[in-house]
């Protein structure tokens, strides 16, 4: 070579929504040859000798036209032109001169934007070195960054304003997975010109064919004539014969493009030993995209396009080497190609490419919308504020009415991405912000054309994203019925239809779905849901399994539940089958925390368990296990001396007890359900008790002062995705707990993320949502219930759990120490602050109430009242009141309306399901709104009787209830959280206190109170309420004094509650394990001493506990997880 020397940069760059493959950070030389020897290569290649047509303007094939794309070829710079021409507007691009790469015409009317797809040397681009050629063009758009980075390394650095990265773009590829059938071939591709590399791949083909006794194909696709330059294949011609020769090549020469994707579809790998510096490399996108594996070079900007998602190796220009390196990798993709590894790889670069490099729609996202808001910011006609005006105002308007709708629709989204303006000029503070400008632009279009593609995509999705950002429902909901408008009119809008497989519609779709799911209307929801599942659109999977794995919480009926639930069922299951589910979204699982209301005798376990698998197959690295701790795969490790140190060293000291929760608040009913028990534990001896705020809102200086030990305090940050539940896991661990107690489960979905992570040898969940967490015993080892609330058969109970039940024996006294609500004088004292309800009488005003709704109460004789929100309601429980309506006349039922934003729509459905389901006759119930404490309270006082609700009823409920002594009907199921009540029940009757039972003095209440079945649940409320209704005003005093006298001596106040879970606490931790802290060769030493075998090492006996798995051998696996050394 000679002694002056070309450098070619190779700048992989990092991109802000995909993860790109990294090279280095400086500029790396990776390719050295002479400059001449390179300038004749490029002019070989890239130009056409023709240089007569090129300057009389005739146009024979190959030559280069005034646009700058080459005659009649199918090569890149040609597909990016005919994609752009066939969907921007055309009265857009009339406004410009787009000049591709070459340039042989500049206007001196319109402004020119030069599109380079070629390399800083090339020829055509020596007009770069001039100042003055640059400055006729208004923008300059590189394809690439690792391209811009070349040419102002070569010529200079170009202003920020001119110089905009607009990379390439194709129609995705439908999603698709490859799957083996029986003993096929592996197909490799080459769909590229000759020169780019296949004088490599060939020879190396034909070893790897015998090394692999003939298990791959090659096809090529490739020539010169697809630029019209049939004589460039000349040098290549032997090439071309080896392949033809071959049994396991394919030579198909030059075909078109759309030949070229079908081939694509059923290749396996694009075997590209690239040696041709690439600024794009459509080639690589669209394999990307097929979900087609990428064997290449690490070569100028391949790291950049690729994503690092190509099997890629260190470009060398040493042609020896760089065929040793490629047949390497190449070998290495064909061995490892049915992988799980692999599979999941090529799903996500299908996500990548087909997100990254889409043609997108405009108005909505993608290559064309940017070009849009590009050339829109570029030209007056789309900005100035007085031509603006004169659009809306349909002045002068000089242009066809497909010309005029383009030219409202481009201003639109032109102001509408535009930065809003902080400071007006003086005398123009009369003109709208630019995104006001474009709603009104918008709305224009939409009175012209209703079913106009372009603005029905682009205002429904900027009102979705305002009315979001604003809390502004209305402004949502119009934006998201706009995208239905699109969805329910897809073949019928203009100027061209909604494609399915298109991202917009897919995009539409799950907007939508997802915006409708989470204000009830789960009809709707659903059909939009299933109508993204019908797109093929290229996306991840995130969508889907939060399609999956959604529930309503409202049903319409008996029937829609049960196929809600088999659904359910059907598609986890169906994705579990899966080894290439892609999601980076960590909230894309739908919280399965309505399923508990309403579906009657269902296991919960089954269910829950198979969410917690399905999220943990996706994200993997939930299932961290803190460093520090150790897993013993031996089960007799628990019989050793090193286990024996380890629970003698933990009794030695106070407990380490770490307690997590969402709702650490004063108005929190997990705090008034937990809090005083929990402030009463960290005034134990035995324990240290620290408390872990998970931020569902701001944590508030009150809220840390709940905690008695406030510098204890542990502060976790919101997890939005993997990283931030990584940074909790390291601030939980670093305390090395003894024991982690979660308090509220499923009450914020993304506590799981938390949940499923080893960060303590011992893990606990309670009831603060009363159900399994669905986590297995190898992970969360303990349910904490109460033994009394639970069904009184061991294994019926237990087969609820996938946690190991550990039933705490109150021994007749409540299991929680409560304190009490109210004051004597009727008076709330829940916030801290006493509001009396004593005033509230029948006779008065319920000021808290609707007008016609207290009239319906002035004409009743009767008051049935229940306080739970109706979302938790079992049609069982529609009936019963239906029943109880029908069966007294007289009687009025008070239920509470759903005010909440996003369950306003839940109570015409509420209305219409008691109506068919229930038969209730509407005229006979009464719907309150949400009410302050002191008023609840006042509505229990008034009311003849409480109805508990079916099957998941009341805890706190109940216990407000019985505290102004009124009577609650409740109907048990069989899960802890339909049980609560009966508890109580149990507990006030004094059924454990045999003195009060010999002496008969005692009220049954539990007898009196608890049905067991439904017929039986509408008989005691009606005829309770009847005599209730019927008594002196002594005898009703009595019943109530009756109530309140048992809830005070039996529920609340309960000291020995902190000692029964202290005590609870304090085994958990102390029984041997599998689980333990790594403990030093010292403290081994000193707390192994005095080990004398089995009998010294047995768990401490605590009478209060029934746990009838207490003396189970711990298990290191669980049904869905077996986790060794290894894997952890």
């Amino acid at each position: 070579m000679g002694s002056r020397l070309l450098t070619w940069v190779i700048l992989a760059l990092t991109c802000a929504t995909c993860p790109l493959y990294i090279v280095d950070a400086s500029l790396i030389n990776l390719v050295k040859a002479d400059a001449d020897e390179k300038a004749e290569m490029f002019k070989q290649v890239l130009v056409s000798s023709d240089d007569a047509n090129e300057d009389d303007g005739t146009s024979s094939v190959g030559s280069v036209t005034a646009d700058g794309t080459v005659s009649s070829a199918r090569g890149g710079t040609e597909l990016m032109s005919e994609g752009l021409t066939a969907r921007l507007p055309a009265s857009l691009l009339e406004r410009f001169n787009l000049i591709k790469s070459r340039v042989r015409e500049v206007s001196k009317d319109k402004p020119n934007i030069l599109w380079l797809h070629d390399l800083p040397n090339d020829p055509e681009s020596a007009h770069f070195a001039n100042p003055a050629s640059l400055k006729r063009f208004e923008k300059i758009v590189f394809v690439s960054s690792w391209q811009q980075q070349v040419y102002e390394q070569m010529h200079g650095k170009l202003p920020a304003n001119k110089a905009v990265v607009i990379r390439n773009a194709i129609v995705p590829f439908p999603k698709s997975r490859r799957t083996k059938t029986g003993d096929e071939p592996l197909r490799l591709i080459y769909h590229t010109t000759p020169h780019r590399g296949l004088e490599i791949l060939i020879p190396v083909f034909e070893t790897l064919y015998d090394a692999h006794n003939g298990r791959i194909i090659l096809d090529v696709y490739s020539s010169f004539s697809m630029y019209g330059w049939a004589q460039r294949d000349e040098p290549y011609m032997h090439l071309f014969k080896r392949c033809k020769d071959h049994p396991g090549c394919n030579y198909h020469g030059a075909v078109s493009n759309h030949e070229v994707r079908k081939a694509l579809t059923g290749a396996h790998i694009f075997a590209f030993p690239s040696i041709w510096p690439e600024t794009s490399c459509l080639a690589a996108i669209e394999a990307l995209s097929a979900g087609v594996e990428v064997v290449c070079s690490s070569l100028a900007v391949l790291p950049e396009t690729t994503g690092g998602f190509a099997s890629m190796y260190e470009f060398t220009d040493d042609k020896k080497i760089h065929a040793e390196r490629f047949s390497k990798a190449l070998n290495k993709a064909i061995e490892q190609y049915w992988t799980s590894a692999k599979r999941k790889q090529r799903r996500k670069q299908q996500v990548f490419a087909s997100v990254l490099y889409s043609w997108g729609e405009i108005g909505f996202s993608g290559r064309s919308d940017e070009w849009i808001q590009l050339l829109g910011q570029a030209h007056e006609d789309y900005t100035d504020t007085h031509k603006i005006t004169a659009l809306l105002a349909d002045a002068n308007v000089d242009e066809s009415f497909t010309a005029h709708i383009d030219t409202l629709c481009v201003a639109a989204r032109t102001h509408e991405v535009a930065p809003r303006v902080t400071h007006m000029p003086a005398g123009m503070q009369h003109w709208k912000q630019p995104q006001e400008q474009a709603m009104m632009l918008y709305e224009k279009v939409l009175k012209l054309d209703p079913k106009n593609k372009f603005a029905l995509l682009a205002f429904g999705n900027m009102l979705w994203q305002l009315g979001e950002s604003t809390k502004t429902p209305a402004g949502t909901e119009r934006g998201i019925e706009m995208l239905e408008f699109a969805l329910d009119e897809a073949d019928a809008l203009t100027p061209s239809p909604l494609d399915l497989d298109s991202d917009a519609y897919y995009g539409a779709a799950v907007r939508s779905g997802f915006y409708r799911e989470q204000h009830n209307g789960a009809d709707i929801a659903y059909m939009n849901f299933g109508r993204a599942e019908r797109s093929n659109a290229a996306r991840d999977d995130c969508w889907t399994i939060y399609y999956a794995t959604s529930v309503p919480h409202f049903p319409e009926s008996d029937q829609h539940a049960a196929r809600y639930l088999h659904n359910y069922r059907e598609n986890i299951a169906g994705l579990l089958t899966r080894d290439d589910l892609y999601c980076q979204n960590i909230g894309s699982v739908a919280n399965p925390f309505p399923i508990a209301f309403y579906y009657d005798g269902l296991n919960y376990r089954d269910e829950l368990s198979k969410w917690v698998q399905l999220k943990t197959v996706v994200w993997p690295e939930l299932l961290y296990r803190s460093p520090a701790l150790t897993l013993e795969e031996d089960t007799e490790y628990v019989n050793s001396r090193a286990a024996f140190a380890v629970t003698k060293e933990l009794r030695s000291r106070r407990v380490k007890v770490g307690v997590v929760s969402s709702f650490f608040s004063k108005e929190s009913s997990i705090w008034g359900n937990f809090g005083h028990t929990l402030q009463a534990l960290q005034r134990s001896s035995e324990l240290e008790v620290s408390f872990i705020y998970y931020p569902r809102s701001v944590i508030r200086a009150e809220d840390d002062k709940l905690s008695l030990h406030p510098q204890r305090n542990i502060h976790l940050v919101t997890m939005n995705d993997l990283a931030s539940v990584h940074k909790n896991h390291v601030m939980i661990e670093r305390h090395r707990f003894d024991v982690l107690l979660y308090l509220d489960l499923y009450m914020t979905p993304e506590m799981h993320n938390l949940a499923v992570a080893k960060l303590a040898p011992t893990q606990v969940v309670t009831h603060g949502h009363p159900v399994t967490s669905g986590i297995p015993s190898s992970i969360m080892d303990y349910f904490l219930s109460w033994s009394t609330a639970e069904q009184k058969d061991n294994k019926t109970r237990q087969s609820f759990y996938t946690e190991e039940l550990y039933a705490i024996d109150s021994k007749g006294e409540s299991w929680e120490y409560f304190k009490p609500r109210t004051s004597k004088n009727e008076t709330s004292i829940v916030s801290g602050t006493s509001v009396s309800f004593s005033h509230f009488t029948r006779e008065n005003v319920l000021d808290f109430m609707p007008e016609s709704e207290h009239l319906k109460l002035r004409k009743a004789k009767r008051w049935y009242f229940c306080a739970q929100a109706a979302f938790k309601y079992h049609f069982t429980f529609d009936k019963i009141l239906g029943e109880i309506v029908r069966n007294d006349p007289d009687g009025a039922v008070i239920l509470m309306q759903l005010m909440d934003p996003s369950l306003k729509r839940l109570h015409s459905k509420v209305v219409e399901r008691l109506e068919t389901i229930g038969k209730v006759d509407m005229d006979r119930v009464v719907f309150v709104p949400r009410l302050t404490h002191d008023k609840l309270m006042a509505m229990y006082k008034l009311s003849d009787l409480v109805l508990d609700s079916v099957y998941f009823g009341g805890d706190t409920t109940t216990r407000e209830a019985f505290e102004v002594g009124a009577v609650v009907i409740t109907l048990p199921g069989k899960t802890l959280g339909q049980r609560w009540t009966r508890a109580y029940y149990e507990i006030m009757s004094g059924h454990h206190d045999t003195e009060n039972i010999i002496q008969n003095n005692y009220t049954d209440f539990e007898r009196k109170y608890v049905a067991s079945t439904p017929k039986e649940y509408v008989d005691l409320a009606v005829g309770h309420a009847k005599n209730i209704s019927e008594m002196t005003t002594t005898e009703r005093k009595a019943l109530r004094i009756s109530v309140r006298t048992a809830m005070k001596t039996k529920i609340l106040g309960n000291k020995g509650a902190a000692e029964l879970w202290a005590g609870a606490l304090k085994d958990i931790a102390s029984r041997p394990r599998l689980w333990h802290w790594r403990m030093t060769k010292k403290k081994l030493e000193q707390f192994g001493s005095g080990f004398k075998g089995v009998e010294a090492n047995t768990a401490s006996s605590d009478s209060t506990v029934t746990n009838p798995a207490k003396t189970k051998k711990p298990q290191a696996t669980s049904s869905f997880w077996t986790w060794s050394k290894n894997e952890l």
